[in-house]
């Protein structure tokens, strides 16, 4: 399996845009992907107030070229969101160990937390977005 890294620093004052379109448009186009085993999607946290992160799970390297295109190591964003992004990166890891047998987190309590501290406050200016768009 294939754990994919999808990293995006998000322009200062657009985390809750940014999330709204993260939710109606990115989420729904990778998880109805065939070959996706698991898939996350979270928001900013503590010091990181602008950098959202989605970690999926693949079958193999055919599923995510199948998903992402020829040029695969690249992210895939939706037009969108490119506008509200400073910079993404992309990396892909090969899973070597998985512990399965606890389920530890509480998917219920986990879909729809919502976050009432966030601030776009001292948020510093990145690199233009060099990505593909999604079609």
């Amino acid at each position: 399996m294939i754990i994919r890294v999808f990293c995006a620093r998000v322009r200062p004052g657009k985390q809750e845009e940014f999330e709204r379109l993260v939710r109606d448009q990115s989420i729904p186009l990778v998880t109805k992907q065939k070959g996706l085993v698991a898939f996350y999607s979270a928001r900013p946290f503590g010091s990181n107030s602008n950098e959202f992160v989605g970690i999926s799970v693949w079958r193999d390297l055919s599923d995510i070229k199948a998903f992402a295109g020829s040029d695969w190591e690249k992210s895939v964003i939706p037009a969108d969101e490119l506008p509200l992004l400073e910079t993404t990166t992309t990396h892909h890891y090969e899973l070597f160990y998985v512990d399965d047998q606890k389920n530890r987190a509480e998917p219920s309590r986990i879909r729809n937390v919502e976050d009432k501290t966030r601030t776009s406050s001292n948020i510093p200016s990145g690199n233009p977005v060099e990505a593909n768009s999604a079609s």
